[in-house]
Order: structure tokens, then sequence, then C-alpha cells
């Protein structure tokens, strides 16, 4: 069972009751991600996330991590545009141990001088890895094609002059603007007692609310047609296209998931099969969708040598195009209906993933929708649909296109004109 309770302080608690289970995951979510960070601080977000591990003034880095794996548990956290979030799993009897050291950890993080610089290197590291690795990096590159004008375009991880530029002021101010009750849900799922969760957080999430919080300004505009390239001598090209998708609330959402599917979201999809299993032309190739507040898309990745790059995308056109006029094939509505529930049920039998789960659900709906519900609202999804979500996105016009490899955008531009 699930339970929400909005807390005076603007805190918002959830929990999923799971009796039989043997231990319990809870997370803090903070409603802030990449799109909220200051001009000229790109990668605050991500490196304060960093930084909330390396000690606070009662728990040292190490005995934060012992906490939680001298009971068997692990404790980790991770960015993203919109939420940053820290979690722990434990054993059941140990969830109040966990709650209390994330709030030590996001109430009274130290942010010493020296763990600072330290930690600069440790993410320095990651970004240099990242842009060693240009199958990740495209990825960047085509939200910067979607979303040139905005903080969405931006890596995650930030830039390294804005990062060395910060000041223990500059996280503070951060921390003390952001993690506040307003912007938290506190979420776990497993054998735990909602009510014994409510008293936990509130005891040991103390931050007070601000006066007047600011929501996030979130508006991104989507600009179709833009192509960037990021030229480097590598074996392949790793390229995106990118059309208009929906907001995470938007009632379309359920249609979009199954035109994905079918599009190249499984390995029976159009795109797997019609360019790597029948025409060999790329070791991967799939589609994903990017739900957000306020705006959404739908990606198409792959990666192929320089010379398959025409022929790869006038097949990757030529489908899309077909799916964007006529809709789904029956056989293809329902298998794509089939693989969405099933998948959706399977998922769900992972205990921890659960708090994540019910939190995007929340954020998307203002409540949490039961598995039975969604699998009812994907069944409920017609061909027409379909047809008329297909249309309005990979139909919608030209196609955004981001690639990393020996490519220009000269060369690029001329193969992703509009599908339709």
């Amino acid at each position: 069972m699930v339970r929400v309770t909005r807390c005076a302080n603007g805190l918002t608690v959830v929990s999923e009751s799971v009796p039989d289970a043997r231990s319990a995951t809870v997370g803090f979510y903070f409603e802030v991600g990449s799109r909220d960070e200051p001009a000229g601080q790109a990668g605050i977000a991500h490196f304060l996330e960093h930084l909330v591990f390396k000690g606070t003034y009662k728990r040292s880095a190490r005995e934060i991590v012992e906490a939680f794996e001298s009971r068997g548990g692990d404790v980790n956290g991770e960015t993203d545009r919109e939420l940053t979030a820290y979690f722990g799993r434990v054993l059941a009897d140990d969830l109040p141990l966990a709650v209390e050291v994330l709030g030590d950890m996001l109430c009274h993080p130290r942010l010493d001088p020296r763990d600072i610089s330290l930690e600069l290197g440790v993410v320095a590291e990651e970004i240099k890895r990242y842009e060693d690795s240009p199958h990740e990096q495209v990825h960047d590159y085509i939200a910067r094609a979607l979303w040139p004008s905005s903080a969405l375009g931006r890596p995650v991880l930030g830039e390294l002059d804005a990062l060395r530029a910060l000041s223990r002021d500059d996280l503070l101010e951060f921390v003390n603007s952001r993690y506040i009750p307003q912007r938290l849900i506190v979420s776990a799922a497993g054998r735990i007692s909602h009510d014994e969760l409510v008293r936990l957080a509130e005891e040991h999430f103390t931050r007070e609310p601000p006066d007047s919080p600011a929501s996030p300004e979130r508006r991104a505009e989507l600009a179709p047609g833009n192509v960037l390239c990021c030229e480097k001598d590598l074996e392949q090209v790793h390229l995106c296209l990118g059309c208009p998708g929906y907001p995470m609330g938007d009632e379309r959402r359920f249609a979009l998931a199954l035109v994905n599917s079918a599009l190249g979201g499984t390995a029976s999809s159009r795109l797997f099969q019609e360019v790597r299993e029948k025409r060999g032309l790329v070791y991967s190739i799939w589609s994903y969708i990017v739900r957000l507040t306020d705006t959404g898309a739908l990606i198409i990745a792959m990666g192929t040598s320089a010379e398959n790059v025409p022929r790869v995308l006038e097949v990757v056109r030529r489908e899309a195009a077909d799916i964007a006029q006529r809709g789904l094939k029956p056989e293809e509505l329902e298998r794509a209906r089939r693989h969405a529930q099933g998948s959706l049920v399977l998922a769900h039998e992972n205990i921890a993933a659960r708090p994540g789960w019910n939190v995007q659900s929340l954020r998307a709906t203002g409540r949490v929708m039961s598995i039975d519900e969604i699998v009812a609202r994907i069944g409920a999804v017609t061909r027409e649909d379909t047809a008329r979500v297909a249309a309005e996105t990979l139909g919608a016009g030209p196609l955004c296109a981001a690639a990393v490899g020996p490519v220009t955008e000269k060369e690029l531009k001329p193969l992703v004109a509009p599908v339709c």
C-alpha cells in the first residue's frame, strides 16, 4: 500500500509498505537539478551531490559509508536535470539509522575547503572520462540541439572552469536556498511503517523552510532542426536524432511509450530489425523518451561507420515517416502493449526501485498511480492514439541531430530533413 503525507513545513513523505520484505530502501529526492543552476555555475548541483558525502560536523566520509556497509547496506546519490537524490538500502530494522544519517548529510554538510579541492579533482576525472566516451557524450549534444537556450542543454556534470570558480559560499548558498522542505520528497519502500517514516523525516530533516521559497523556473523552448557536431577522429560516428515529446504528466505519454517501443525501444523494434538485423549497418540502435516538467523529447540513438551514415539515416527516416503517417500496425501495437505492461510489472518486483518510481509518479500527476492503473491505461491505447502522437512527434517538423565523430554539420544537415 502506498501512502502520501504532506507535512506542515512543506516536506512530502511517500511510503510503500511491503510487509513480506526484510529490507527497506529510503531516498531523499530534491526537486533541483542541473537546469536550476545559476548562470556561470554549471555543474554545481552534481558537485554538491559529491560533497555532501565528504562528511558532516558529526561524521567523516568514511563513517557515513560505514554506517550503511557495516550492516550490509549501501548508500549512493545521483543528479539529473530536475532531481538530486540520496538513497540507501538497509535491513528493515535499520531504517531509523538510514534516515538519521541521510538527514545529517543533507542538513549539516561540512563543505571543508580541503574536501572541496580534493573532490574537484575527482569530478574533473569524471568529466574527462565522459569526454573519452563519445557514445555518452552525444546524448548531451542532442540535448543542447533540442534546448539551445535552456540549461537543459548543458551537461549535468558541468564545466570545469565554472566548477573551479566556485567558492564555499556559493555552495552554501545553493544548499540553503534549494535543499529546503518544499523541494524535498522522502520516499521509502519495504517493511516500513508510514507513520514512523513521517516521524523520522520530520525529526532528522531539520532545515527550516524559508519565508518565501522560490519555485523552480522551468520553461524550456524546443528548437527544431538544430544540428550539432563534435568532430573527432574516431572509428564510428555516434549519432542522435531528436523530435518533440511531451511533459511528464501529459496524458499522451502512454501512447508515445508504445510508439517508442515499436520504433526502437526493443530488440524486436523496427529500427533494430531493419538497420541491424537485416542490413548489418550498426551494432547498436535504439530510441528512448525524455520526460521533464514542462517539455519532452523522443530520441533515436545509434553508432555506425562514417560511410554508413547516409544509408542508416535513410532507413531511420523511412521507418519514422511510415509510423508518423500511418501509426502502428495492429500486431506492432499489441506487441508493444504486452512489452510495456510486462516490463512494468517485472520492474516493480524490484523493491529498491520503488521509491524513485513513486517520486516520479507523484511529480507527474500529483499522486502515486498504481501498477494496475498504469497497466490499464496502456491497455486502453488505440491505433488512432499512436497515429496521432506519432504525427505530433516524429512528423512535427525538422529533426534535431547531434553527432560525435568523423562528420561535419555541413555533411549531416542534408541527411536529417523532416521525416514527413
